[in-house]
């Protein structure tokens, strides 16, 4: 099993309430609920970063998704989550994160999410494991991929709430 497969993370009740902890691929296939945090980059010129998911992933192998996202490990909050993600995986660091929406997600994994924004014009470094490819597209290139490729589910969301809101203004 992987290093990541044993990090620990929360178990929480419906109301986000930690309620125990356990190892991440344990908890995330048991269906008790988790937490994840999500944070669309745009930058100056009002576009989103979007990127390809790696093909190895477990879940959406290949899958193009919004900005950065992952679990919140044990003992941290969401805000950190994102933080400590969006360094991992895009290589940003040092931004000021805007929380904008929070939205629970139940099926075949139930996790709790709080999503944030965050304005960026540098410089993208991808973590490899993770991403193949990511770049800055307008709304409407978003859109398009939208429609015609695999798309993370709750990468959709959040896009679509954050173009709703206008987060990108």
């Amino acid at each position: 099993m992987s290093e990541k497969a044993k990090e620990m993370i929360d178990i929480v009740d419906d109301d986000d309430n930690v309620i125990g902890e356990g190892e991440l691929v344990s908890v995330v296939t048991s269906g008790k609920i988790f937490r994840a945090a999500r944070v669309v980059v745009i930058n100056s010129r009002g576009e989103f970063v979007v990127h390809k998911r790696n093909p190895d992933m477990i879940v959406f192998p290949g899958h193009f998704d919004i900005g950065a996202a992952g679990i919140v490990n044990a003992g941290e909050d969401y805000k950190q989550a994102a933080e400590r993600e969006l360094e991992e995986e895009l290589g940003i660091a040092g931004v000021e994160l805007t929380h904008f929406i929070s939205f629970k997600a139940r099926g075949r994994r139930n996790l709790n999410v709080q999503g944030f924004w965050c304005k960026y014009d540098g410089p993208l470094k991808i973590q490899p494991e993770e991403i193949t490819e990511a770049s800055f597209m307008s709304i409407e290139d978003v859109q398009s991929i939208i429609a015609d490729q695999p798309f993370h589910p709750g990468g959709k969301f959040v896009f679509e709430r954050c173009v709703e809101e206008k987060c990108y203004q």
